[in-house]
C-alpha cells in the first residue's frame, strides 16, 4: 500500500475511465475489478456489519503470486496519509494477518495493537488465487491508529487491485499500481428501519431472491428460488450462483442474523450435487447437521455455463 511517490500520486487509479462502484446498502457492500467481472476477477472484497456485536466481517479473493501481499484500507482523506490498512500476507505459503497503519507515504507500519482477527483460519492461496476472511469492530477504541466507524463517521475505502511484493524477511514493498479509492465515503451501519410509531407491515410472501437486485439473465451473480407444496408440506429450493469451484446455499433465520440459523451449503463436483444440512450456533463456521438431522432429499444439481444450479 505504501507508497506513492508524491501527493499527485494521492488517488489515482489503476485504469482510465470512472471508478468502479460499491454494490451494497450501509450495513453490506461489495466492490469488484474489473467493473464488469463476474466470476473472474483480479479483486473481489465484500463486507458485512454484524450489528449484535458490531463487527465487521469481510471477505477477499484476489489474483496474486506466492510471497505477495494484499489487503484493504480506510481513510478519512482517501491517501495514504491517515491511512488504515488490513494486509494479508502469502509468504513462503504461509498466510498471516496484520493490522497497520501509515500517516504518510512512507511503508505502514504495524499497529501496536492488533484489532484484526479471523475466527477460523486466514483463507488459502492456490493456483495463483489468494482467497481470505477477516473481522475487526466497527470502532476498535484505537483512535490513534484505527479507523473508527460509527453511524455518523465514515471513510474513503482504498482497494489495492495488484497487491505488491514481499521481500525476503516477508515485509511489504510498493504496491504495483496505485489503490483504487472510492470517490465517496462507505459507511458502515444498521440497515434496519426504526419503526418505532409506524403500524407494523403485514409480511409478504415472497419466492424469489436476486443479487444484485432487480437484475435479469446473465447480470445476475445469484439467485434462489423456493416454492411451497400444500399437499406435502414441503419447500423446493433452487440456487443458481456464479462460480464453479465454489459452495453456495441458501440460509434461514428469525432474525436475519448468522447466529442459530439453519443453512443448506452446497456445490457441484464431476457432475454430482452434494448439498449439507447445517446450524450456525453464532458467527463461527456453521456445523454440519447429525446424520440423522439431515432434512434435505430429492438432491440434485448440474452446470449451467458459468452457474452452479
Amino acid at each position: 500500500f505504501a507508497i506513492a511517490e508524491s501527493v499527485d500520486d494521492e488517488i489515482k487509479t489503476e485504469s482510465s475511465g470512472p471508478p468502479s462502484e460499491v454494490i451494497g446498502d450501509l450495513c453490506f457492500g461489495e466492490w469488484r475489478w474489473p467493473r464488469d467481472c463476474r466470476s473472474n476477477c483480479d479483486y473481489r472484497i465484500s463486507w458485512n456489519f454484524a450489528e449484535a456485536s458490531d463487527e465487521i466481517e469481510f471477505s477477499l479473493e484476489t489474483k496474486i503470486s506466492s510471497n505477495w501481499w494484499s489487503g484493504v484500507g480506510f481513510s478519512k482523506s482517501g491517501t495514504m496519509k491517515d491511512a488504515d490498512l488490513i494486509v494479508v500476507k502469502s509468504f513462503g505459503g504461509i498466510l498471516s494477518l496484520h493490522d497497520m497503519s501509515s500517516n504518510s507515504y512512507s511503508t505502514p507500519k504495524e499497529d501496536p495493537i492488533k484489532n484484526v482477527y479471523t475466527p477460523t483460519v486466514v483463507g488459502s492461496h492456490s493456483n495463483g488465487i489468494l482467497r481470505a476472511q477477516f473481522t475487526r469492530k466497527r470502532n476498535t477504541g484505537d483512535i490513534n491508529t484505527d479507523a473508527i466507524f460509527t453511524d455518523n463517521e465514515c471513510f474513503h475505502f482504498l482497494f489495492p487491485v495488484s497487491g505488491g511484493r514481499l521481500n525476503a524477511d516477508g515485509d511489504i514493498l510498493k504496491h504495483i499500481n496505485t489503490p483504487h479509492v472510492t470517490p465517496q465515503k462507505v459507511c458502515i451501519k444498521s440497515c434496519q428501519v426504526d419503526a418505532s410509531g409506524e403500524q407494523e407491515s403485514e409480511p409478504t410472501c415472497t419466492n424469489e431472491f436476486k443479487f444484485p437486485e432487480n437484475c435479469k439473465g446473465d447480470a445476475c451473480d445469484y439467485i434462489a428460488k423456493w416454492n411451497y407444496n400444500e399437499t406435502r408440506d414441503e419447500v423446493r429450493f433452487e440456487v443458481k450462483s456464479r462460480g464453479i469451484g465454489r459452495w453456495t446455499g441458501v440460509g434461514i433465520s428469525k432474525d436475519g442474523a448468522m447466529a442459530n440459523s439453519d443453512i443448506y451449503t452446497g456445490w457441484v463436483y464431476n457432475g454430482k450435487a452434494y448439498v449439507v444440512d447445517r446450524f450456525a450456533y453464532g458467527r463461527q463456521l456453521p456445523a454440519i447437521d447429525p446424520a440423522d438431522r439431515q432434512d434435505l432429499y430429492d438432491i440434485g444439481g448440474k452446470i449451467e455455463d458459468e452457474y452452479q444450479v
